[in-house]
Parts: structure tokens; C-alpha cells; sequence
């Protein structure tokens, strides 16, 4: 219980830090209910990271926020009609000491510019760089000196290519990946019997290992024994429910991971829909006691109906 009141309290601050947003401009990133959980593991991360690394000497005064597929700043959640925030204002708005400078990079024309009059219209322009393009391109081209950096790479399937993975993976920083599980064994699916993706995911991986993949699982464990390459802590949260995916940090080693472990002990007794009830709990369209006995209700029912399936051939009614 306390997990889901904790995931109903972040997911109110969400959708209350939307309101004024959605009066800048209504072009929203089209979202779903497991949505609210990746962009809530990354707001607990951006509290984790300014609380720590501002005091570290050799990197205070010079961290940046990377976001490699910001969206428009704000996301339209199509199962309960809600708006929230996105990752770029997570990480304007939750920070503990702010970034010295965020980049925000957006190929969609139309949600780049909403994400540009949002910033300026909240007055942020001086500490952000927005590009409208593709983050394979931006990203090696960068001038980026930054001490130590924080890079949100929310991807929706095989966005962004191991080459340019590998150019922040050279510098000091912690990395947050969204990798989509289930639709990349799809995917890989596809890719095996040579129908479409095989390129893509040549890119995605930089090389062929994704042949060695049976299965999604093995595609994953490919991708992060890569990552472990430059980066010494990679762990994963799995999101579970009616789609799954999973949630990679790569980063150095050291007492705060621990933070991230307690988010993946929380999350393991969360799923999507969990999110949604959270959200509809937020509009006041249930309420708590009302939800907890139709969910009783039915599972008493369900029960029920195996145990009559079970017994109809006895004469037991």
C-alpha cells in the first residue's frame, strides 16, 4: 500500500506541473499508462544526481541534463485522458541544484517547437539548447565540455545508434535507457527471418551480436554487457504489466546506487496499471475503498467460476 500511495503522490506532481504547460501550446507526445513510470524513475534519479554530484568538487558548477528524445515536454496519457509532464521539464523542474545547462533534442518539427515556446514562455532559454533533429547527428557533433552529465535516452524502439551511445559513454556521466522489451522481440522477430530491422539493429548494437540473440532476454543481456564495457554499475528495472519494458542505468559504482536498488525494490510490486488507477484516483474518477472492493469483488468472482468450471461435471449445482 505505501508503494502505491508513493506512485499516486509523484504521479499528482506530474499532473499538476502539466496544467500550466497545456496553456502554452496543446501538442503533446502521444503516451500510454506505462508511460508515467520511466518519466517517474527518471524524476527520482534527477533528485538522486543533484543532491550528490554538486558537491563533488570535480564536477561542481559544470553538469548537464542530455535529453535525446525530449518529445514536446509534455505527454497526453490515451488511456485515462490525462496530461503530464515530460522528461525535459523533469528534469528543469525537479532538480535539487539545477544543471548548468540542459540540451534537449527533438527530430518531430512539430513538438520541438512546442518544446521551444514552453521554454522561452517559462523563461528557461538561458541554461537550454534546443535542436531540432536527429540525435545521432547532434549528439558526436556536440561541443560538449560538461564535468559529468546526466543523459535521459527514452527510446521508442531503435532510435539511437551505438555510435552515439558510445560518444557519451567516453565522457563522465550516468545514463538512463529505456529499452523496449517488448516491442524490440518483435523486432528481433522480424530481423531473424530477414523480413526488416536488420540494419537498424546492426546500428542499435553497432555490430551483428544481435544474431546471437534467441530471444529478447538475450538481446538485452547483449546490450548491457555492452554498456558494461565503459560503465562498471549497470542494472536494470523491469516495468511489468500488459507491456513490459525495461529501465537501464549505467554509471560508476558507489553508495548511491543504492538509491536505484530501493526504486527497483519498489517498482517490483508496481505495474502499469497500477499507474493507471493512480491517475484515475488523481481525476477523483475512483476513489481508494471503491477500487479495492471491485478488485476483491472480482477476484471472489473469478475464484467462483473455476470452481463451478471445476465441478460442473459433478452435479454439485
Amino acid at each position: 500500500m505505501a508503494d502505491f500511495e508513493w506512485l499516486k503522490q509523484k504521479i499528482e506532481m506530474l499532473r499538476g506541473f502539466a496544467e500550466k504547460l497545456c496553456k502554452i501550446s496543446n501538442v503533446h507526445y502521444q503516451a500510454h499508462s506505462w508511460t508515467p513510470l520511466k518519466l517517474l524513475t527518471l524524476m527520482y534519479w534527477v533528485d538522486v544526481y543533484t543532491r550528490i554530484i554538486p558537491k563533488q568538487s570535480a564536477f561542481s558548477g559544470n553538469y548537464w541534463y542530455l535529453d535525446l528524445l525530449a518529445g514536446s515536454g509534455t505527454n497526453y496519457i490515451r488511456e485515462t485522458n490525462d496530461v503530464i509532464v515530460g522528461s525535459p521539464f523533469i528534469a528543469l523542474l525537479f532538480a535539487r541544484k539545477p544543471f548548468t545547462r540542459h540540451i534537449f533534442i527533438e527530430l518531430n518539427r512539430e513538438r520541438a517547437r512546442a518544446l521551444r515556446r514552453r521554454v522561452e514562455a517559462l523563461r528557461y532559454s538561458e541554461r537550454v539548447s534546443i535542436y531540432q533533429s536527429d540525435c545521432n547527428t547532434i549528439i558526436p557533433k556536440l561541443n560538449m565540455n560538461a564535468k559529468h552529465f546526466l543523459a535521459f535516452i527514452d527510446c521508442e524502439g531503435l532510435d539511437v545508434n551505438w555510435e552515439t551511445q558510445e560518444t557519451l559513454l567516453e565522457k563522465r556521466g550516468d545514463i538512463i535507457v529505456v529499452f523496449q522489451t517488448q516491442e524490440l522481440q518483435r523486432t528481433l522477430g522480424r530481423a531473424k527471418k530477414g523480413l526488416s530491422d536488420k540494419e537498424k539493429l546492426g546500428d542499435f548494437l553497432g555490430d551483428s551480436s544481435w544474431k546471437r540473440a534467441g530471444d529478447v532476454k538475450k538481446l538485452l543481456e547483449i546490450y548491457m554487457n555492452k554498456l558494461k564495457s565503459y560503465r562498471k554499475y549497470v542494472e536494470r528495472i523491469e516495468i511489468r504489466g500488459e507491456y513490459k519494458y525495461d529501465i537501464i542505468l549505467a554509471c560508476r559504482p558507489g553508495p548511491y546506487t543504492k538509491a536505484w536498488q530501493c526504486l527497483k525494490e519498489r517498482y517490483s510490486k508496481l505495474t502499469n496499471k497500477d499507474a493507471e488507477l493512480a491517475l484515475r484516483m488523481c481525476k477523483g474518477e475512483i476513489r481508494a475503498l471503491d477500487e479495492f472492493f471491485s478488485v476483491k469483488a472480482e477476484s471472489q468472482q473469478l475464484r467462483l467460476n473455476r470452481f463451478l468450471k471445476k465441478n460442473e461435471n459433478y452435479g454439485l449445482y
